[in-house]
């Protein structure tokens, strides 16, 4: 069981270049920017077609869709499966800023530090 869980996560976080891009990117937004930047962020189109070329020059790159008993690339379901890859990058970025402020607000000094502040004017 536990071997299993290991596996999971060298085979589908670590080896999975989508996946490190993703933590790499969540990462380095949750370290620069607040929440009010991050929640910008999110809603330009800008990051998105960002995100999705990135997405996709790795698709057409390294994942090519081959038709079935054929050694022709399947272009269509190759720029198809960059929305996978899309959506892996943006699940790795938001699990990575879940994680981070949950660290960050897990042992309440900074809480502590608020509401002392807030106490005292």
């Amino acid at each position: 069981m536990i071997s299993a869980f290991f596996s999971f996560i060298t085979r589908a976080i670590i080896l999975n270049p989508m996946a490190i891009i993703g933590i790499v990117i969540g990462a380095y937004c949750m370290h620069t920017y607040t929440l009010e930047a991050l929640k910008i962020l999110a809603m330009s189109p800008y990051i998105w077609g960002g995100l999705f070329a990135i997405a996709l020059l790795y698709a057409c790159l390294f994942q090519h869709v081959y038709y079935l008993n054929s050694k022709q690339i399947d272009w269509w379901a190759t720029i198809k499966s960059s929305f996978t890859h899309l959506i892996t990058i943006v699940i790795a970025i938001v699990l990575t800023c879940i994680i981070i402020f949950a660290y960050n607000y897990a042992f309440a000094d900074k809480l502590d530090a608020y509401l002392r502040y807030k106490k005292s004017n």
